[in-house]
């Protein structure tokens, strides 16, 4: 059964990389004297662009291939539908870091050593799956614009998973059913991710148990819990769960008639939850320690799982306009992209916080996310698309009925 696309989650994939993008960008360009302003509310962004990806990346990933996945067959023409997706791209930025990073250039045998030793987790997308360093850098971060690739990496572990995801999704033969695995999911999501969250220190020292050896001296620093809670795939694992287990509802609950009371609920959730959002992201600006402890322990996994069924079942305007679905298609791009874009950008030094100064910094901001958009929409359509098509078209096995041919909405 091929499902109709879903534009307003296209849409939904650009907001998740514009959230990155500028907690990237803010601290690199506004170097105003004597500190970055307000630097933790675009920290925040990072763990909401984060999270909105692999629970997104989730619910498309079963919306697309959930039908593929009980042969063998599908289960090539899955791998190779990934494989095409992401990896040009990806091998691309590693190539030109490698090459362009001045890594191995004019370097003793014994300096390239480390990054000789990370060359093989980069290309193997595997740098996310295990904790350790190599020299003074952790295996997720060896090099340097290729420091976003550890979430493909993350992906990529995802994928492996789906197969036994799939399989327990299937299992709900009632919309109510799906609704209930949905929910059940959301909610052991929830608290497994809030406990990681507020016990870093039972983690570390159950990491010591394991034997894990922390690198005090590490570039960036990266302590085990902090890996294991943001940077591996197994929470992430949580997020992707509650992701493809929303999608199955939304698929068994597709045939259901939507009333005129049902949506007018959906607006109201839709608007409580961005609201929601807005909250823990300015969370630190609040005074009231009770929000605030409410507000972290909660996380965003809720509120992200309510803006993706909405967007799926009863759409949303202004993510499905056409700019915005263009630039969601083109959310790769510039996730991969936008360091580089950014650094060739930055002042060298903090300066002083005079208007001008700052007038000249907040359209250098502007300037930035304009170069962004115009790369990343030329990259997506003059190197992801044609690469993808040739890769496709070279690796995939036809088959009689399946959904390889629809819109991706998937990073």
């Amino acid at each position: 059964m091929k499902y109709n696309d879903i534009p307003a989650l296209t849409g939904l994939r650009f907001f998740a990389a514009f959230a990155i993008v500028m907690d990237h960008l803010w601290p690199v360009v506004m170097k105003l004297k004597p500190a970055i302003p307000a630097p933790e509310p675009f920290h925040q962004l990072a763990y909401l662009g984060m999270s909105l990806f692999f629970v997104l990346s989730g619910f498309i990933i079963h919306y697309n291939y959930s039908t593929l996945i009980g042969s063998a067959r599908g289960l090539y023409n899955f791998a190779v539908a990934r494989f095409s997706r992401l990896y040009p791209l990806l091998l691309a930025l590693l190539v030109y870091d490698v090459v362009c990073g001045n890594f191995f250039l004019n370097s003793s045998p014994l300096e390239r050593q480390p990054y000789l030793e990370a060359l093989p987790y980069m290309v193997a997308g595997v740098q996310s799956w295990v904790y350790g360093f190599v020299g003074n850098h952790p295996i997720a971060f060896p090099f340097h614009y290729t420091h976003v690739l550890w979430s493909i990496s993350t992906e990529f572990f995802l994928y492996l998973i789906y197969p036994a995801v799939c399989a327990a999704m299937l299992l709900s033969k009632t919309p109510k059913g799906a609704a209930y695995v949905a929910i059940g999911a959301c909610l052991v999501g929830t608290f497994v991710l809030s406990w990681i969250s507020k016990n870093s220190a039972t983690i570390d020292a159950f990491g010591a148990m394991l034997g894990v050896i922390e690198n005090p001296n590490a570039s960036p620093a990266t302590q085990f819990s902090a890996w294991f809670s943001y940077i591996a795939p197994y929470p992430r694992a949580l997020e992707f769960l509650t992701g493809s287990a929303i999608a199955q509802a939304h698929m068994m609950l597709g045939q259901h008639p939507k009333g005129t009371g049902e949506r007018c609920i959906a607006r109201i959730a839709v608007v409580a939850t961005t609201a929601y959002i807005a909250m823990f992201v300015l969370k630190f600006q609040i005074d009231n320690p009770w929000i605030v402890e409410a507000i972290s322990a909660i996380g965003l996994l809720p509120a992200i799982a309510i803006i993706i069924f909405c967007c799926a079942r009863y759409d949303v305007k202004l993510l499905s306009w056409a700019p915005i679905v263009a630039l969601g298609e083109a959310s790769y791009s510039m996730y991969l992209l936008h360091l580089v874009i950014i650094e060739k950008s930055a002042p060298t030094a903090f300066v002083e916080p005079t208007n001008a100064n700052i007038l000249i910094l907040s359209g250098r901001v502007i300037v930035i996310l304009g170069a962004i958009v115009v790369v990343s929409l030329g990259t997506h359509r003059y190197f992801e698309q044609p690469a993808r098509r040739f890769l496709r078209k070279r690796l995939s096995v036809r088959q009689t009925a399946n959904r390889l041919g629809s819109t991706e909405y998937s990073r």
